[in-house]
């Protein structure tokens, strides 16, 4: 089973997955740069289910300025990836505002409150 994966596993992934939804304009070059600059930022994290296969990434952009960590791809293939990955950022980055495009909209979301809110749905499901 494999442990690490490279930017074209990762790619590859989201290729597959995004079903017209996530970067559905991007071309795989386009990805493979977005990637590469968000494990330069340390803003990559990516999910393997037992069966060593990639089943999440969430990648970004890092603003020390601002202290923003700038959300560009969340792509999941199953429950409970989502809140692990934002738990792992949250983690890095304990003090940062997350930015994201939610629905054509720039959302600012209060970290803390979003793992709690994760790490509560989670129990109780």
């Amino acid at each position: 089973m494999r442990t690490q994966h490279t930017i074209s596993d990762l790619v590859d992934f989201i290729m597959l997955n995004r079903r017209d939804k996530v970067l559905k304009l991007w071309t795989p070059i386009q990805i493979a740069d977005l990637l590469v600059t968000a494990v330069e930022d340390r803003v990559l994290v990516y999910s393997v289910g037992s069966d060593g296969k990639i089943d999440g990434v969430i990648a970004g952009v890092k603003f020390e300025g601002c202290r923003t960590l700038s959300i560009e791809v969340v792509l999941t293939t199953c429950k409970g990836v989502f809140n692990r990955m934002i738990d792992v950022l949250y983690q890095w980055y304990p003090e940062y505002a997350v930015e994201a495009k939610r629905h054509g909209r720039s959302v600012t979301y209060n970290v803390p409150r979003l793992v709690s809110k994760v790490l509560k749905y989670e129990t109780t499901t």
